[in-house]
């Protein structure tokens, strides 16, 4: 609760002039972009922009038929925040969703498409090229189909027509037209800085950034190296340019060194850590989504921001945010709590966790008449010696087989689900388990369709404690 309200305070303050005729100039670029924006709820989100209403934001890199799953996880959270606002206020925040288009890693942008197999080595026309400017040839589409085939879908599917309105284009415009029809009338704003008009409001402050580079960069090593001496993660290597790419006529970005020229104005990129400032400096949110990596990037450019003169941005974690259908076995337990796999010794077994298993109810029965026999004979015994403590050992080793035997039936009651789960989603386990990744459009259509996406509205709770909400299927 002390979360919400602290973003509920930082929705209340007020834009400085400056600040205010940003949004207005961001809020006119984005409006020559149809694909930035839907309908009549997005039209009411530009003007909202442009008159300097609360802001929240989140950003991910754009995905082939929107995996990973990061991409709408935290598109879900950034409305749901702007719900829970509006009910508290009267006012909603708006949402603009950073599809960073200036990235270019291949291998994470490609790794979504279908069949499940090794990701293929990068076309040598995109090779180094930003995923803004990653025109998708046929060929690719014609792969995608087979995301279609896997999952079953017929012609009426309302998952299906969303897809299939959003091939085409670049990756970032087919992501964002994906989302935005999944997430019809919720007036989400997709944003890329990539594109070239957003690039000449940005080369201004890509420009102070050039010009400061050398002080910005100690400032950058400085902070890495705080956090590094506290054991906090540190993911962006630092040096000199840290801060910033040159781009070449094709679009292909290259880090910036010591002996090199600067680029022109409209030929500079920011690095992961220069797009942290930009979009703080471009939109001046009360409040980010971020992620475990994308917090450790506000750490490392902390005093940059202070030089900088930029507004303080709430962080809030984004929730991680797990699927399973209702009429599977699932429980989530404490913060970190992972649906596929049963608790861990010492832990309770929530009863939803055993419906269904063979003999389940019974052994959890079992299971908790030895674990109080085991709790009354502790408390018999205490340190005593004899025949108690004999007794204390036997029933201890009769929960540990018990809890063992639930072990193996969850197991083999979840086999055929995780497997079939593997075979429609490509799972990517990342420098986190949290941050584990799946092709979103097919673990939808498995779970429900849209119907998936519109529970997800209605229930999920970005301020939650723990962060950890865990959607049943079968409520859609």
């Amino acid at each position: 609760m002390r979360t919400f309200n602290q973003l509920v305070e930082q929705c209340g303050t007020a834009l400085s002039p400056g600040a205010l005729e940003r949004r207005q100039e961001v809020a006119e670029a984005l409006r020559l972009l149809p694909w930035t924006h839907q309908g009549a709820a997005g039209n009411l989100a530009l003007k909202a922009l442009a008159e300097g209403a609360p802001l929240l934001t989140t950003g991910q890199q754009a995905g082939l038929a929107l995996g990973p799953a990061l991409v709408l996880w935290k598109a879900l959270a950034l409305l749901c925040a702007a719900d829970r606002i509006e009910e508290k206020t009267g006012q909603r925040p708006v949402t603009v969703m950073w599809l960073e288009g200036n990235d270019h890693d291949w291998s994470e942008a490609s790794h979504a498409h279908w069949p499940l197999q090794e990701t293929p080595a990068a076309p040598a026309h995109l090779v180094g090229r930003s995923v803004g400017r990653m025109e998708l040839d046929a060929q690719w589409w014609q792969k995608a189909q087979a995301c279609v085939q896997i999952m079953g879908m017929e012609e009426g599917d309302p998952l299906l027509a969303h897809w299939q309105a959003a091939c085409g284009g670049t990756l970032v415009e087919h992501s964002a037209r994906l989302l935005q029809g999944l997430l019809a009338d919720k007036g989400l704003i997709c944003l890329d800085p990539s594109q070239p008009a957003l690039r000449a409001l940005a080369a201004p402050f890509l420009k102070e950034l050039a010009t400061e580079r050398e002080a910005l960069a100690r400032c950058v090593q400085d902070d890495t190296v705080r956090l590094a001496a506290a054991g906090l993660p540190t993911p962006v290597l630092t040096d000199e340019h840290a801060l910033l790419f040159g781009e070449d006529s094709l679009g292909r970005r290259k880090r910036l060194h010591q002996e090199d020229p600067l680029p022109h104005d409209d030929a500079l990129s920011p690095s992961a850590l220069g797009r942290v400032l930009l979009q703080d400096w471009l939109l001046t949110p009360a409040a980010a989504f971020l992620g475990p990596t994308e917090r450790a990037y506000h750490g490392q450019v902390e005093s940059a921001r202070a030089r900088l003169g930029l507004s303080p941005v709430l962080q809030l974690p984004r929730p991680h945010l797990q699927l399973a259908r209702g009429g599977d076995v699932v429980a989530w337990r404490d913060a970190g709590a992972d649906p596929w796999f049963p608790p861990r010794p010492g832990q309770a077994w929530p009863l939803e966790l055993l419906e269904g298993l063979p003999g389940g109810a019974a052994m959890r029965k079992d299971l908790q008449v030895a674990e109080q026999l085991e709790e009354q004979w502790r408390a018999l015994c205490g340190n005593r010696e004899g025949a108690f403590p004999a007794l204390t050992t036997r029933h201890s080793a009769l929960a540990a087989q018990l809890r063992q035997a639930l072990v193996e039936a969850h197991k083999s009651a979840h086999k055929s689900l995780l497997k079939s789960l593997h075979a429609r989603a490509l799972w990517q386990d990342g420098d986190l388990p949290q941050e584990r990744r799946v092709n979103t459009l097919a673990l939808v259509h498995h779970m429900g369709g849209v119907k998936v996406v519109e529970h997800l509205l209605q229930v999920l709770d970005p301020f939650a404690p723990g962060q950890q909400r865990v959607v049943l299927g079968s409520a859609c």
